[in-house]
């Protein structure tokens, strides 16, 4: 049986996701040494609308729903319990909100030289409240 991580890939693979995708405006900011690692420091911004988008698309995938079903055992629940996947009108409606709640949210990546592997990431998020529209009248 493939590992929760090898199927989650899988997941992402046959959906296109590159996790990659989800981070922007990538820059340099220095060289260091990361357990015996030489890497590379990029900093950058988080594309938000990717991200979830992306995670809605994988929590809906058919590999994760076999990969949940084997984790709930003998017990015949999923491992999600009765959790409702958003759909995509769901989506729709929420990612505007999303995306102003987490404006400016940034991402550090300390990248291994020898293959690009992602050795450590930090985010910074910058959240704010909405503000609830005036009603009419």
């Amino acid at each position: 049986m493939a590992s929760m991580s090898d199927t989650a890939w899988e997941a992402m693979d046959e959906l296109s996701i590159d996790p990659t995708s989800w981070f922007t405006d990538l820059t340099k900011a220095g060289e260091e040494t990361l357990v015996e690692t030489d890497v590379v420091h990029m900093t950058g911004a988080v594309d938000i609308r990717k991200m979830v988008t992306d995670a809605v698309a994988l929590m809906q995938s058919e590999k994760i729903a076999e990969l949940m079903t084997a984790l709930s055992g003998s017990t015949g629940q999923s491992a999600l319990g009765d959790l409702q996947l958003p759909t995509q009108a769901d989506l729709d409606e929420v990612l505007p909100m999303i995306e102003q709640m987490f404006a400016g949210t940034t991402v550090d990546l300390w990248l291994a030289k020898s293959d690009s592997t992602i050795r450590k990431m930090a985010s910074t998020p910058t959240w704010s409240c909405l503000r609830r529209s005036a009603s009419p009248g």
